[in-house]
């Protein structure tokens, strides 16, 4: 039992921790913008996956939904890129840690992340960030255009904008966020995994 509140107390200190960075990077770091301005290539996710890997997914979606909920405050899409980036969000994390435990399942993640289970995880998760990317969009989008255009919108416009738009920024973003950051999760959980051994041996 004591061993049980210390991990939910470092779990949900690393929350805090983590959703307060993820926070100044939202508000600190410019975002390239495209259109719809839901549309943003940020950074605010990074720390949401690294809580992912050190404690756990659940963990990791909580950065998520404070971050976006933060976001609110400084919104211009009306809460709609926010609703969007919590999907996308909590579907990237979902993937990636899914298929890292399936492909390292001998390999513990307190120990680090093994390159070669990463990247396959990688390479898996971020065309289906492109296809959950299209459902998102298809369903968020003409609510969006509707809400700002006034009236209503050509379903031809909605397909151009997301195939042309949607998909190869969806395939930019995660593959960058995913791919091009895997030392900076590398480095955070070796130097956690000392921490959690530390915090075994003092129960």
């Amino acid at each position: 039992m004591k061993a049980k509140s210390k991990t939910n107390i470092y779990r949900l200190t690393m929350v805090a921790v983590m959703s307060a960075l993820s926070i100044a990077i939202q508000f600190l770091i410019p975002e390239i913008m495209l259109f719809p301005p839901s549309f943003k290539l940020g950074f605010a996710l990074v720390p949401a996956i690294i809580t992912a890997f050190v404690g756990g997914p659940v963990s990791g979606i909580l950065v998520v939904l404070i971050t976006n909920i933060a976001d609110i405050l400084k919104s211009d899409s009306l809460g709609m890129g926010q609703i969007i980036n919590i999907v996308m969000g909590v579907a990237c994390i979902f993937f990636l840690f899914s298929f890292y435990r399936i492909l390292g399942k001998n390999h513990h993640i307190s120990d680090g992340l093994k390159a070669g289970p990463y990247f396959i995880s990688a390479v898996i998760t971020v065309p289906l960030m492109a296809v959950v990317g299209i459902l998102v969009n298809f369903i968020l989008m003409p609510l969006y255009l509707y809400i700002f255009a006034g009236n209503s919108v050509d379903f031809a416009e909605i397909v151009k904008i997301v195939i042309f738009a949607s998909v190869p920024f969806n395939v930019i973003k995660f593959g960058i966020l995913i791919i091009a950051f895997y030392p900076v999760y590398y480095a955070i959980v070796r130097s956690t995994r000392n921490i959690s051994h530390y915090m075994a041996k003092t129960v």
